[in-house]
């Protein structure tokens, strides 16, 4: 984004926009219940995802091997791959506000099944890490 900003040519310009206020956003956020419930779930999912930042201790004390950091990483990357590939398809079929819902819920539901089903068994885990 940086070299966006450098040498990116804005190509249209819209002289007729008001500036918005700070009060004016908190306003229309306060009086759309679905923008309250989006940004709702992104403040979840962002308090509940703490998996880059205790992945290195975790794969250190918890599974004994520092080779598990890359190799969670895989496992949390690839889901982001495949739904990368399939997004298009699925924003022309569904609404984008309920696939994101359904992404955030889903994120949460399942890093509750990886708590409890814990890391004792390393393939499950990993299963489990792949479809979080």
């Amino acid at each position: 984004m940086f070299f966006m900003s450098r040498f990116a040519k804005e190509r249209y310009i819209n002289k007729d926009e008001e500036e918005v206020g700070l009060k004016q956003m908190a306003d229309y956020v306060k009086d759309n219940k679905y923008l309250r419930i989006g940004f709702l779930g992104i403040m979840v999912l962002s308090l509940t995802s703490m998996t880059n930042a205790v992945l290195n201790y975790f794969a250190i004390w918890c599974l004994g091997d520092m080779g598990m950091v890359s190799i969670i990483s895989v496992m949390l990357a690839l889901p982001s791959l495949f739904v990368a590939a399939v997004m298009p398809a699925l924003t022309r079929r569904f609404d984008k506000f309920h696939l994101l819902m359904v992404g955030i819920v889903g994120q949460t539901v399942m890093s509750v099944i990886c708590f409890f089903a814990g890391y004792e068994n390393v393939t499950v885990f990993l299963v489990l890490m792949l479809v979080r």
